[in-house]
């Protein structure tokens, strides 16, 4: 066989191996990407709904003061 051709079929599997295994690596870390924005949408919903719970406590100590207020303006 020719040494350029035989260079050359070389040169192109080497080519496909490389681009195979980038392939490989592409997906692996899409894969990843995947897992951690899903975790990000569980946190983003869970931080939401932390903030829902703060907020009633902060309106639940509002009326608790406006009581307090009230019964101590009472007496």
């Amino acid at each position: 066989m020719d040494t350029k051709l035989w260079f050359f079929i070389t040169n192109l599997l080497f080519n496909r191996y490389s681009l195979v295994t980038s392939n490989s690596q592409l997906s692996t870390v899409n894969c990843q990407l995947s897992t951690v924005n899903c975790q990000l949408s569980t946190l983003n919903s869970q931080l939401s709904t932390i903030s829902r719970v703060l907020g009633l406590t902060e309106e639940l100590l509002s009326i608790a003061k406006t009581q307090h207020f009230l019964l101590a303006k009472q007496y």
